[in-house]
């Protein structure tokens, strides 16, 4: 897995590495909802796959970069599904506190919980330490109709943004 520390050399490195890849064969917890194969998902069904720390302290949790994130995803989720695509945000976050998150920021998209981080290592995402604790750095993935990534955006520099940004893409490629 990649550390902290890339360069935007690296960075697009990692963009490059992972266009053409399928999703790794891993059953990730789905919150409320059942567990998830991620290669059968993403191959039944055109994915924008956001990938967050989960870092965020309760307390702190109303103003954090990852419900900012959640909430942008929310809100232009309809945008995403008219163009034929479905949400999911994954994190190394338990799944007690991805089912606080989905309430708290009333999401309609799934929350996949990968504590193991069993994704990170399987296509070698960047991840870093918070706290003793192994966290993915933001990252998106957009995946086609046969689960294979198209488009890879790291870094994520406004997570509010991120899915105006995946949009744009979309448009600028016809989707």
């Amino acid at each position: 897995m990649a550390g902290s520390g890339e360069t935007r050399d690296d960075a697009q490195a990692i963009g490059s590495r992972l266009l053409g890849r399928e999703m790794p064969e891993v059953r990730l917890g789905g919150g409320q909802r059942s567990p998830v194969r991620l290669a059968e998902y993403a191959s039944s069904h055109p994915l924008v796959m956001y990938f967050y720390p989960g870092a965020a302290s309760p307390g702190d949790r109303a103003d954090a970069p990852d419900a900012a994130q959640h909430r942008a995803f929310r809100d232009r989720q309809s945008e995403l599904e008219a163009r034929g695509y479905r949400v999911v945000g994954i994190s190394s976050q338990f799944e007690g506190a991805q089912r606080e998150s989905t309430g708290l920021d009333r999401l309609t998209h799934q929350l996949l919980s990968d504590p193991a981080l069993w994704v990170a290592h399987a296509l070698e995402l960047p991840t870093f330490d918070l706290d003793g604790r192994r966290c993915y750095q933001r990252l998106m993935l957009v995946t086609g109709a046969r689960g294979q990534i198209e488009k890879a955006f790291y870094p994520v520099p406004s997570p509010e943004r991120s899915a105006a940004q995946v949009i744009a893409w979309m448009q600028v490629q016809g989707i």
